[in-house]
């Protein structure tokens, strides 16, 4: 029987074919691990980089034949972590609100994240931010 449609990739075999893709377009790019949807690379004069891919397999899950496409685009964005001479350019930054609650579930899930870099400066930004606002008295 004649087979038309491929079937889906697991999420190693897909990390695989993300970190063929960026590897193709960062030079030096060394592959560190995979587990799940979280690769690690590191590239000499960096510091090793985390690429979550859920977004990109969910992407791909929701729309398999457009798997080169979705790869093409994420793997564009993970290409500029490691462009150290492009500057920021802000209207490409999106800010991203959570709820408390937000917190909460993460630190159930990994108690372990409150030792987290990422974590720190959460908090740190969250509570100075609130502040300027109790200063300032600025209507959000």
């Amino acid at each position: 029987m004649l087979r038309i449609f491929k079937s889906k990739l697991t999420e190693e075999e897909f990390g695989r074919k993300y970190f063929g893709k960026l590897e193709e377009k960062v030079p030096g790019l060394k592959f560190i691990s995979l587990d799940g949807l979280e690769l690690k690379t590191k590239l000499e004069g960096h510091d090793e980089m985390r690429h979550l891919l859920d977004n990109s397999f969910a992407e791909y899950k929701n729309d398999p034949k457009d798997l080169n496409k979705i790869i093409e685009k994420y793997s564009n964005a993970s290409k500029e972590l490691f462009d150290s001479k492009s500057a920021i350019e802000p209207k490409r930054i999106v800010p991203i609100i959570k709820d408390y609650r937000f917190l909460d579930e993460t630190l159930k899930l990994n108690p372990d994240f409150k030792n987290d870099f990422l974590f720190k400066n959460i908090m740190k930004n969250s509570i100075s931010f609130m502040q300027r606002i109790k200063n300032q008295q600025l209507d959000i």
